[in-house]
């Protein structure tokens, strides 16, 4: 029987797949692919049915909260919450960082009553205080069948 040559393409691919092994062992990238590879084996090795099971369900899991959290970032969005929220955060933290440092004794007290009697923290306190309450009440209610 005669011997089979192999043809030029085949030998254009060898000389391909050669400069292709020599570059990843030049860059160090195939000691890099086998390690990667083995320890992909071995973490299958290790894996029991009941891991399998567990990393599905924590995947799954995760999946469902990445959607209750795009559903909620889109009820803000729609509702018009989310831009006055975070115009709000931005305002408190500009104020906050331009207002002078708040003096202790009775000089810091004083500036609290005077801050406790301008209106407009007395109507946030209020806004404050019924959001919570309104919370509150949602969250202990599953629980106290009520």
């Amino acid at each position: 029987m005669a011997e089979l040559k192999p043809s030029v393409l085949d030998d254009a691919r060898r000389a391909k797949v050669d400069a292709a092994v020599v570059a990843l062992v030049d860059t160090g990238d195939l000691d890099r692919l086998v390690a990667l590879v083995r320890f992909i084996a071995c973490a299958q090795d290790a894996m029991t049915d009941e891991m399998i099971v567990r990393l599905a369900g924590v995947a799954s899991h995760g999946l469902s909260l990445t959607d209750q959290m795009l559903a909620l970032a889109g009820d803000l969005e729609r509702s018009g919450l989310a831009p006055d929220l975070l115009n709000a955060i931005d305002h408190a933290a500009k104020e906050t960082a331009c207002a002078p440092r708040p003096k202790g004794g009775m000089r810091g007290l004083m500036g609290l009553y005077a801050l406790m009697k301008d209106p407009e923290t007395q109507q946030a306190i209020h806004f404050a205080v019924s959001m919570l309450r309104t919370l509150c009440r949602a969250r202990l209610a599953p629980h106290t069948g009520a």
